[in-house]
C-alpha cells in the first residue's frame, strides 16, 4: 500500500515531467529566442560578467552564441570565442541540478564537456579539450625564454566550488603531443608527454612521463589552499635525460639530471 508521503512524491515527479514536456513543446513550437536572449543577458548582468556576444541562434533546446567576448581582470587579455554551444540536459532538473553539454571553440582551442551545477558546486564531466600550445602561450603572455609548441589534449573530470574556484576532486589526464620548443633561433623537438593528476585529500598528486629527444619522468603534488592559485605550494622530483644525438644534449653536462621542484605555482623553484 502506498503511503501518503510516497504518493505525494510520485505526483511531484509527474508534475515535473509534465512541466518539462510542456517547456520542450513550447520551445520547439514557438520562437522564444527574444525571451531567451533577455534571460541570458539578465543572468550575465546578475553574475557581473563582462561578456558580450554578437548573435544568438536556437534549434529546439540547442543554443549557440556567436562571436563571444569575455573579459576578466585575472586574465591577461580578452578571450575571443567563435561559438559557444549549449544543449541542456533535461532529466537532472528532476533532482534540482542544472546540467548542459557545452562546446566552445576558437582558433586555438576546442573544448567539450558536460557541466552540472547544484548548491554552488560545478561538476565538469566527460572533458575533451584540444589546445594549440604555442597560441595558448602567446595569449597568456608568459615571459618564458623558450616558445613551446605542439598540441595539448585534456580529458577527465573535476568538481569545484563556483565562488572560491577551489577544486573538490580532480581526475585529469593531459597529453602533450609533438612537443617542441623554439629558442635562440633553433627548433628542438621533444617527443610526446603524458601528465596524470588525481586529488587525494587536499593535494593534487601528479605523475609525468614520456619524451623521445628529451625523456622526462617524475611525480609530485600541489597543495590546495584557500589562497590564490599562484600561491599553491609545489613539490616533486623529476628526472630528465636527453638523447645523445639530440642538440639538447649539449645543454646537459650529465647524461641524466635530477630536479627537485619546490616553491609555488606562481614562482616555481628548481634545484639540480
Amino acid at each position: 500500500m502506498m503511503t501518503k508521503t510516497s504518493d505525494s512524491f510520485s505526483w511531484r515527479i509527474l508534475w515535473a515531467v509534465f512541466g518539462m514536456g510542456l517547456f520542450v513543446f513550447i520551445a520547439i513550437r514557438w520562437d522564444v529566442t527574444p525571451w531567451l536572449r533577455q534571460k541570458i543577458d539578465t543572468a550575465i548582468a546578475q553574475q557581473h560578467l563582462d561578456l558580450t556576444y554578437r548573435s544568438l541562434e536556437r534549434h529546439g533546446l540547442h543554443i549557440t552564441l556567436h562571436q563571444v567576448q569575455f573579459k576578466d581582470p585575472r586574465m591577461p587579455q580578452t578571450l575571443l570565442l567563435d561559438d559557444v554551444d549549449v544543449s541542456p540536459d533535461v532529466l537532472p532538473l528532476l533532482h534540482g541540478k542544472i546540467s548542459a553539454h557545452v562546446h566552445i571553440q576558437n582558433d586555438f582551442m576546442d573544448i567539450k564537456s558536460l557541466l552540472s551545477f547544484k548548491n554552488n558546486q560545478l561538476d565538469v564531466k566527460d572533458l575533451d579539450a584540444s589546445l594549440d600550445v604555442a597560441a595558448i602561450q602567446t595569449w597568456l603572455a608568459l615571459p618564458l625564454p623558450a616558445h613551446a609548441q605542439g598540441q595539448l589534449h585534456l580529458d577527465g573530470s573535476l568538481t569545484m566550488d563556483v565562488y572560491s574556484g577551489i577544486p573538490q576532486s580532480t581526475d585529469l589526464t593531459a597529453h602533450w603531443q609533438q612537443a617542441g620548443i623554439h629558442m635562440m633561433s633553433q627548433q628542438y623537438p621533444l617527443g610526446d608527454y603524458t601528465l596524470k593528476t588525481k586529488m587525494i585529500e587536499q593535494n593534487i598528486q601528479w605523475h609525468i612521463m614520456g619524451g623521445k629527444e628529451l625523456m622526462v619522468q617524475g611525480e609530485g603534488s600541489t597543495h590546495i589552499a584557500t589562497t590564490p592559485l599562484p600561491q599553491w605550494e609545489l613539490q616533486g622530483n623529476i628526472k630528465i635525460q636527453a638523447e645523445k644525438s639530440s642538440p639538447l644534449a649539449t645543454f646537459l653536462t650529465d647524461s641524466e639530471r635530477h630536479l627537485k621542484l619546490s616553491g609555488n605555482i606562481g614562482h616555481p623553484q628548481w634545484q639540480f
